[in-house]
């Protein structure tokens, strides 16, 4: 009699498992998401897509991802994936294009105002901000974890072309031609000046922060950091370089420390920079990007 009442006790134990785990995946699978771009720089929201019943697509949305179809790093192949599955989907079992939310110039914003509208939609994003503003209306989202790529170069004296031409292999340039772009850029630094020299085609800006704050690049030291935006108009490409400043026995150097390629003008925020360099920086995307 024991062992019979332990067996049906053993047994209803396991069928509670199998009632959980299916819970489980019928939640996964009603889960109704509406895409941000910048998002598709992670494989988990691959996986996210992959298990959502609903994908929203905004107008915006999908110009967004038309304009940067052609990426060569794995976010581009993620968009070509989206913009395939999307096409495929004539019937909009999965994937819904939805017009009529273009009031505002923002996408992000045109998402605040869909979910406003559509509770029962969970936002899909890397963007803090969006993040943010999500919560203020009290709309679900998640958060698609995604560290920004840093390419590291060792290189002391970036007063040599050859030091220079050092392009770190990555995932963002398997186009040759984009990886000589990338290369062709050198710093000058002498007393009182900062000198930037670049390829035709490339458009350059620059400061020089200390202590978190921009200052006049003139009075640069040793300790400070300079950063150097650049973006080229044939390729739409642009990156944030950061070189540390150096004394040595023959005047100042610098030296590349990071790079961080920006596809979206959400990259901007996630790379947590002092709010004084977020605005520069953010100034010199509009000033140059084409949409």
């Amino acid at each position: 009699m024991f062992r019979k009442i332990f067996f049906k006790e053993e047994n209803n134990v396991e069928l509670i498992r199998n009632i959980f785990k299916s819970l489980k995946k019928n939640k996964k699978r009603k889960q109704v998401i509406i895409l941000d771009v910048c998002a598709l720089k992670t494989q988990k929201a691959m996986d996210i897509i992959e298990e959502s019943s609903k994908v929203v697509l905004l107008l915006g949305t999908i110009s967004e991802l038309d304009d940067n179809k052609k990426i060569v790093d794995p976010q581009g192949k993620n968009i070509r994936t989206i913009l395939k599955a999307s096409r495929e989907d004539s019937e909009s079992k999965k994937y819904l294009c939805v017009s009529g939310y273009e009031k505002y110039p923002y996408v992000d914003d045109n998402i605040i105002e869909y979910c406003r509208k559509n509770r029962e939609v969970t936002i899909l994003t890397c963007d803090n901000g969006l993040c943010n503003k999500a919560k203020a209306f009290g709309i679900s989202y998640i958060f698609a974890e995604d560290e920004p790529k840093i390419y590291e170069n060792n290189t002391k004296n970036l007063n040599s072309t050859q030091a220079n031409s050092i392009n770190p292999k990555s995932e963002l340039t398997t186009n040759k031609e984009t990886e000589k772009e990338q290369s062709l850029l050198e710093v000058e630094l002498s007393e009182n000046s900062i000198k930037i020299l670049t390829k035709k085609g490339w458009y350059v800006h620059y400061v020089v922060v200390r202590e978190k704050r921009i200052i006049n690049s003139r009075n640069y030291q040793a300790g400070d950091e300079l950063y150097i935006y650049k973006y080229n108009n044939k390729t739409k490409n642009m990156s944030i370089l950061v070189y540390d400043i150096e004394k040595t026995n023959h005047g100042y150097m610098a030296y590349k420390r990071k790079e961080y390629p920006i596809r979206y003008i959400n990259d901007i925020y996630v790379l947590n920079l002092p709010e004084e360099l977020e605005e520069d920086i953010r100034k010199f995307y509009l000033q140059n990007k084409d949409y």
